[in-house]
């Protein structure tokens, strides 16, 4: 609502007055603002400066420190736990010899990484830099086996995870699945059955899927001299 002002001179005055002591304020506050969006946006100091007093980051291939974004694939079918509702298959236990992919197409799942996570980047955890995933899975082995494994392929650096083992139902996790970052990753989710012999049949089912970069396992160390995780360390 605007305010109307003529007639009270004193008024007047005193708002002309606020106007010249906040006119500096104003200027440094633009002058901040435009250093720090010229910092987020490039990752370096801004002109005139030689450090950066907070760390930037981004999510991009530009210079600021790159942060994991949490879960990259998700699903989970509910309270319905019967193999009509999930990603399910029945396997010949005479051919579990070797792995094969648990749907019939491939890739089984096509995930984009955040550009600068990159299994030939180091991670804070001192391994490369990799996706972790919780994945909860039954193993019906009444028609014969003893167990089935399961393990990651991505078919852009033609890497595995570690195989994880199942005997039932129950949760499977991951903190190896190998990626290339800032690309489409091709991804298959490889079984493989353990025991049996003749025309056994196991049927293998999963009911929920999460794929996640992690703080632990997916975000790059620091190139400089601090890892920031300690309060009384300098600024960059």
């Amino acid at each position: 609502m605007p305010l109307i002002l003529r007639g009270f001179g004193e008024l007047t005055n005193n708002v002309i007055q606020i106007g010249k002591r906040g006119a500096s304020a104003i200027a440094v506050r633009m002058f901040a603002a435009g250093n720090a969006l010229y910092e987020s946006l490039t990752g370096v100091p801004a002109s005139g400066a030689t450090r950066r007093d907070i760390r930037a980051h981004d999510h991009t291939p530009g210079n600021g420190i790159v942060i994991p974004r949490g879960s990259v694939y998700s699903f989970d079918v509910g309270e319905d736990l019967s193999a009509s509702s999930a990603w399910s298959v029945a396997i010949a236990i005479a051919d579990m010899g070797s792995y094969f992919a648990i749907l019939d197409r491939s890739p089984n799942l096509k995930i984009f990484v955040t550009p600068g996570i990159d299994e030939n980047t180091t991670a804070v955890s001192g391994s490369a830099c990799t996706l972790e995933a919780k994945i909860l899975v039954d193993v019906d082995l009444t028609g014969g086996g003893s167990s089935v494994d399961f393990r990651f392929y991505n078919r852009n650096t033609g890497t595995y995870s570690a195989a994880q083992n199942a005997t039932a139902l129950q949760w499977i996790s991951f903190g190896d699945i190998p990626i290339e970052g800032g690309v489409w990753n091709d991804l298959d989710i490889e079984i493989q059955g353990n025991g049996g012999a003749g025309s056994a049949i196991a049927r293998v089912s999963i009911f929920s899927f999460n794929l996640a970069e992690t703080y632990g396992r997916s975000q790059p160390e620091s190139n400089g001299n601090y890892l920031y995780n300690n309060p009384s360390a300098p600024r960059p």
